[in-house]
């Protein structure tokens, strides 16, 4: 039945002109939101913080150990710009050794201050919480293409409170995690923008493309491991050309420019690692690893363009010729040796399989491991990573009705399934599901208009999008505190707890000085010996060279493996003081097992449990003593950790061996909180007949044969310094 005249006219307010002035409306509205987004992620970021940072006389970084190095590096880049310094004599020492990181990080805060005159302090402690305030506003940036503008702005106002998003980019929280996010997003805002216009005018933007290459340069600069994203670059793009339309080229092409580009501009860094002397194709830094992919990632498009067209146009004999030589392109980089095992090491970085000392660092946890892991997801994230399977089931299906042939969605599932993924294999991989999380509701939201559903499966795909926000929500409770009296006591600030901190300023202040910190052509005199989790708060807290540190069995030079050595294997003394002269280290740091976690029988294990004094099962020391512990933290009935100082230790030779066997000589130390008992057996002497030990602390000796005591012998501490041996008589000792 034909349409009535009146039915077909346009209401007054469907009027061209009123849609456009009702577009110009909502476009006024939200013309400020990138800005006040980045405003009110910088206000979460900064506030609850800025009384735990700036604390009277110190400068307490929040996360763990790395933002001390990278503050360390932005001191020493302000000094020597527009240099970054990567050598380090104060890691790995004596030998020294590379940083593992790219630059461009810390180069950045370092140019700032320079061309400021900021201190540089300062400006690195903002650094995380201005780029984590860009981020919010390039995800509503982002996600406006995708779902609109009102529910992209719900989604980034989710993603500024998401506790998993807020505590990578903290104030002080000096770390690259942050900025990992920010290129992420920003390299797929440039990704839609060239397909788009590609889509709209199938022609290639040239200028596009050099700015994507650009950022996923940038990228890699800021951190070695953005390969990690850049492959779904080149996979949507490489399915947009598989795709027999009239853009293919045009997307294979884009695919051309960008990783080409990406490529050359992270030749220059990769060949300067390689004069180095540094792994030719190492996963860890920028090498030709991270060059050779980008060109292997620059054919894959092209490649599957050329598939797409083989397998319309050519007979079956063409193809039998011509797809293995395409296939033996696209796999020959797997044939190489040196990059087969930089690309088997990264995939190993991503599957925890590393070090097992490294396995027991809650951040490298598998999301379902369970434990920590799973409440630390939890508390950071709420259930949304594995609620992610929703939104990806329900782009999944879009994906096959439009034939994958729509940017915009396949770049929103291949997101999912790399967050959701990567937030399975490991927990410190959370920071890349932050924004897929916050967005997830929206993205669900909008799927279900565009599924052709009836209404009451639109309602129920929209239904499960409020589910999936109630998911996310547990973790909101993270600001309830600010409600509170005390608008900073939630804050889960692990340092305060930390009595380590006090005891490396000690350390800094009690002990003499190893060189200067900032000087990069001195080698340091000596090197403090700690558990690799401490070595970048050692060189940069106490200013003490480190043998160990976060970097890990990424550093040649063999410090990590020493340490692990001296932590977990030697059992003996004369063994650990051999390492720790070859390592040239006065001082070592000793720390108490966790409760209800059984210590390895080492050397340095029992150093700790015992001060040194001689046990029923071992022989304590007599070249290390007690200098300093930490007076909070009690573990197990021990201080949480000790410093040990090597010395030469005083010998008390004993002229004539008793007829009961061995002497014993004790003394009582007062430590900085207790009172301990140090006692020491003597051992037959090369000189015969008589008898030997040797002691680490100065005090009045206590000598016994059996259960006899035969008197006293005075040692001072220059005697044990200086190594004396102090002949003794029996008869002199009663």
């Amino acid at each position: 039945m034909p349409k009535n005249d009146a039915t077909t006219t346009p209401a007054p307010d469907a009027s061209p002109e009123h849609d456009r002035a009702t577009a110009l409306v909502h476009a006024a509205r939200l013309r400020f939101a990138p800005l006040s987004l980045f405003v009110l992620g910088l206000t979460l970021r900064t506030w609850p913080f800025a009384f735990h940072v700036f604390r009277p006389g110190q400068l307490l970084l929040y996360g763990d150990t790395d933002p001390y190095y990278h503050l360390r590096r932005i001191r020493l880049a302000t000094q020597h710009f527009p240099l970054v310094p990567d050598f380090d004599p104060w890691l790995n020492f004596p030998h020294g050794a590379y940083a593992i990181w790219a630059p461009l990080f810390d180069w950045v805060p370092a140019a700032f201050s320079r061309l400021t005159q900021i201190d540089p302090d300062l400006v690195a402690t903002f650094w995380p919480a201005l780029l984590g305030g860009l981020c919010c506003a390039v995800l509503f940036l982002l996600l406006r293409r995708w779902v609109g503008a009102w529910p992209a702005l719900l989604s980034s106002v989710l993603f500024a409170l998401l506790p998993g998003a807020v505590l990578i980019s903290a104030l002080g929280r000096i770390d690259h995690h942050v900025a990992e996010v920010l290129l992420q997003l920003t390299v797929y805002l440039q990704l839609l923008r060239v397909v788009e216009r590609i889509e709209r005018d199938a022609q290639v933007p040239h200028g596009a493309a050099l700015a994507l290459g650009v950022l996923m340069a940038v990228a890699q600069l800021t951190w070695a491991g953005s390969l990690i994203f850049l492959w779904l670059v080149a996979a949507v793009l490489s399915v947009l050309a598989l795709q027999a339309r009239a853009q293919a080229a045009s997307f294979a092409r884009v695919c051309w420019i960008a990783f080409l580009v990406a490529a050359a501009l992270t030749a220059p860094m990769a060949w300067l690692n390689l004069l180095r002397g540094r792994a030719a194709f190492a996963s860890i830094f920028v090498s030709m690893l991270h060059v050779a992919l980008c060109v292997v990632l620059a054919f894959t498009a092209s490649g599957a363009r050329a598939l797409s067209v083989a397998l319309r146009t050519q007979t079956r004999r063409q193809l039998a010729t011509r797809l293995p030589i395409l296939v033996g392109l696209l796999c020959a980089p797997w044939l190489v040796p040196g990059l087969r095992a930089g690309l088997l090491d990264g995939l190993s970085f991503v599957t925890r399989e590393q070090s097992a000392w490294l396995k027991g660092i809650a951040e490298f946890e598998p999301l379902f491991a369970g434990g920590v892991a799973w409440d630390t997801s939890v508390a950071y994230l709420g259930y949304g990573t594995p609620a992610l399977l929703l939104p990806i089931v329900a782009y999944g299906a879009l994906a096959w009705r439009t034939r994958f042939a729509q940017a915009s969605v396949l770049l929103a599932l291949g997101w999912m399934l790399l967050a959701l993924v990567l937030g399975v294999a490991q927990l410190r991989f959370s920071n890349y599901a932050a924004p897929v999380v916050a967005a997830a509701p929206a993205l669900l939201w909008h799927v279900a208009g565009e599924l052709r559903l009836d209404a009451l499966g639109k309602w129920l795909l929209r239904g499960l999008a409020g589910l999936l926000l109630a998911a996310i929500a547990p973790c909101l409770g993270y600001w309830a505190p600010l409600l509170s009296s005390e608008p900073n006591a939630h804050v889960a600030y692990p340092q305060l707890a930390f009595p380590v901190f006090d005891l490396l300023r000690r350390l800094k202040a009690q002990t003499p000085p190893a060189g200067d910190p900032s000087r990069l052509d001195v080698a340091p005199s000596y090197g403090v010996m700690a558990p690799w989790d401490l070595g970048h708060w050692l060189v940069v807290i106490a200013e003490r060279p480190a043998v160990a540190t976060p970097f890990g069995m990424h550093l040649s030079g063999g410090g990590y493996e020493d340490a692990e050595r001296l932590y977990e294997q030697i059992a003996d003394e004369a063994s650990a003081v051999r390492l720790l002269e070859r390592r040239r280290c006065r001082y070592l740091i000793t720390e108490s097992p966790p409760p209800g976690v059984a210590a390895a029988a080492s050397f340095a294990n029992q150093l700790h449990a015992s001060d040194g004094s001689a046990g029923a099962e071992h022989e304590g020391s007599g070249r290390l003593r007690l200098r300093l512990e930490t007076l909070g933290l009690v573990v197990s009935g021990q201080p949480g950790y000790k410093v040990f100082e090597l010395v030469p230790g005083a010998v008390l030779r004993f002229a004539a061996a008793p007829q009961a066997g061995s002497l014993r000589v004790q003394t009582e130390l007062q430590t900085e909180s207790r009172r301990v008992l140090y006692m020491r057996r003597t051992l037959p002497s090369a000189r015969g007949g008589s008898v030997e030990v040797r002691v680490a602390y100065p005090g009045r000796y206590r000598v016994f044969a059996g259960e006899s005591e035969l008197g006293e012998v005075p040692v001072s501490d220059r005697d044990v310094m200086q190594g004396r041996t102090l002949n003794l008589q029996r008869a002199a000792a009663q």
